[in-house]
């Protein structure tokens, strides 16, 4: 595993109990990379039975897929063939940078289910779902490393999942807002920054929205609740990986079982439209 590629998954992965810390009831059978070495390390890392030569095969090998890449403007080549044969697929962040480009997939997509989020949705120690209630919060500020195609979408979805749980909106109604709720974006030297408002819960007015990306990798994904004076309230960082990963996974999982769709379209393109505000 400390060939894996990717240094941080050694780490969160050595801190677990195994078997025990697996997902019940699913299995991670193949992979494909356009690398067939890197597939090979890979496979090697994680336990995974069979390398494959295309996307076909993995497709006809599996159940559902995971589409774990973040180059969003291949989304559609890489999810086609699992969309025409009925797979369900998961889609790592972020679905896409612009909500044209969602709805492309949606259409392939169908009736198939697609799933797709950060999987900092799931984080617990990012739940700000009371900062939205709290009189003394004016603002919530995100700040994540990186660039923002990518790495915004790891503060849009914990703020919109907590503003969620705060109004009770729906899918529907979240959409309405956020595609209805002015932008002012700033960029400079690698930093971009969104900001938007908010209504609270119960018409008491709008709460300021700040997303930040760095463009660098040093910084920690933290959200900050600031009060009128812009002093700290709260502080929220992000800092278990795994299990924000694997509560996904589960969502993702349990979908294929029949259980309840994880999120709905609407919630999803949401998130894109916040996304593709700040590009």
């Amino acid at each position: 595993m400390e060939r894996c590629g990717y240094p941080a998954i050694p780490r969160y992965l050595e801190q677990q109990s195994w078997p025990q810390a697996r997902i019940s009831d699913a299995a991670v059978n193949s992979v494909w990379t356009q690398d067939r070495s890197r597939s090979e390390l890979i496979a090697k890392a994680a336990c995974i039975p069979r390398v494959c030569d295309s996307i076909e095969e993995v497709v006809q090998d599996n159940d559902a897929i995971l589409l774990a890449r973040d180059d969003s403007e291949n989304h559609l080549k890489h999810a086609f063939h699992a969309f025409r044969q009925s797979r369900p697929v998961y889609i790592d962040k972020p679905l896409a940078c612009s909500v044209s480009r969602a709805n492309e997939l949606f259409e392939l997509a169908g009736p198939t289910l697609l799933f797709s989020c950060s999987a900092l949705r799931y984080d617990r120690d990012l739940d700000i779902r009371a900062w939205f209630s709290d009189p003394r919060v004016d603002k919530i500020v995100g700040v994540a490393p990186n660039k923002w195609e990518t790495y915004s979408i790891h503060l849009i979805e914990p703020i919109l999942a907590g503003y969620q749980k705060a109004t009770g909106f729906n899918g529907k109604e979240l959409l309405a807002v956020t595609s209805a709720s002015p932008v002012e974006c700033v960029s400079s030297q690698g930093e971009v920054m969104g900001k938007w408002s908010l209504p609270r819960p119960l018409d008491q007015g709008l709460i300021g929205i700040e997303v930040k990306t760095t463009g660098d990798s040093g910084q920690p994904i933290e959200l900050r609740a600031l009060d009128s004076e812009d002093r700290l309230i709260e502080s929220k960082v992000h800092q278990d990986s795994f299990s924000a990963f694997k509560s996904a996974l589960e969502v993702f999982v349990n979908a294929i079982g029949g259980e309840l769709v994880p999120l709905s379209r609407e919630e999803m393109l949401a998130s894109v439209t916040m996304v593709e505000a700040g590009k």
